[in-house]
């Protein structure tokens, strides 16, 4: 009768060596870096798991297990121990800012063998006490609540300041009254009437003072010919309204072209921006003697599309008449 019972007994006994076997497969353990620490020290969390290789694991989301605790970036080290052992650590980073007995729970680790991913299995760490000391001595006292701020006494009441500010302002006016005075300045400051220019004044003026840089003399021939061609287009842009300085000679005389404008100027701008670009580009160096003759061209053509004011053509007539009349 007892014998009967054994036998059951005894294949109970084995499957369960067997399932513990088994679950050993797989060992757990969670460790902190130190385990005594004062608040804001760094503090490192780490995951240690033994393994064989034929064992897969799902880890848990440690992040969300051990709020309110922030774990910074984890680290993971690999390295082989005896008998094919496996050892994989995590490692995270961490502060912790309460002072006290901090509690890091047991975590589970759900592993399967890899012949069999079916049948799963379960281990847990231990669950790790962290204590966290205050930065105070044992015998300092607690820290204090702010105080209140205190009242300062107003140096003036209300009607007091304003009267200071309004002396301020007197004693500044008097000072700036003196001073424009002094420098012979008027009391208060017009702006200035800004004279414009015509375009054929600028350019005919710029161009006189090109000419006495005496630039060909000097072999300064890529000076001589880059002011002409600028002074050239800032007439253009100025006459014409044309963005000239941002174009290129091709651009421009197609602009020209499309605008009616070649017959009038093309040919002198063709021949002065071509010239130049060759100058400034491919080294060339035109004869002395042709760079006067662009000149001349070039205030002729300012001269010849200059605008003329129409008070100076109505008193041109009078002034002619009169004139003529001295003459009968």
């Amino acid at each position: 009768m007892n014998r009967g019972f054994s036998v059951p007994i005894f294949i109970f006994l084995v499957l369960l060596n067997i399932d513990n076997t088994s679950a050993q497969q797989m060992k757990a353990e969670l460790f902190a870096e130190p385990e005594s620490l004062r608040i804001g020290d760094r503090l490192k969390i780490i995951l240690e798991l033994r393994f064989d290789g034929d064992t897969q694991f799902q880890l848990p989301d440690m992040r969300v297990e051990l709020l309110p605790i922030e774990l910074g970036e984890e680290s993971i080290s690999r390295e082989r121990g005896n008998k094919g052992i496996r050892i994989e650590r995590h490692t995270f980073e961490s502060f912790i800012f309460d002072t006290g007995q901090v509690l890091i729970p047991s975590q589970k680790i759900v592993y399967w063998h890899s012949s069999d991913t079916t049948t799963q299995f379960k281990t847990y760490t231990d669950s790790l006490w962290l204590h966290v000391q205050s930065m105070l001595s044992a015998d300092a006292e607690e820290i204090r609540d702010i105080k209140e701020p205190n009242e300062m006494s107003q140096p003036f009441d209300k009607w007091g300041t304003v009267l200071a500010l309004l002396a301020l302002l007197l004693v500044s006016g008097i000072a700036y009254y003196m001073w424009r005075r002094k420098t012979d300045k008027p009391i208060i400051p017009f702006k200035k009437r800004v004279e414009i220019r015509p375009a054929h004044e600028i350019a005919l003026e710029s161009l006189k003072q090109l000419n006495k840089k005496n630039l060909i003399e000097k072999k300064e021939v890529d000076r001589y010919y880059m002011g002409l061609s600028r002074i050239l287009r800032e007439y253009i842009e100025n006459r014409y309204f044309l963005k000239a300085l941002e174009m290129t000679t091709s651009e421009m005389l197609a602009v020209l072209e499309n605008d009616g404008l070649y017959k009038k100027i093309g040919e002198t701008v063709q021949e002065v921006l071509t010239n130049s670009d060759l100058v400034k580009f491919a080294r060339h160096i035109p004869k002395d003697s042709f760079a006067t003759v662009l000149m001349e061209k070039t205030m002729k053509m300012v001269e010849d599309t200059k605008i003329v004011p129409e008070k100076a053509k109505t008193s041109e007539a009078p002034l002619s008449n009169i004139l003529e009349e001295k003459k009968d």
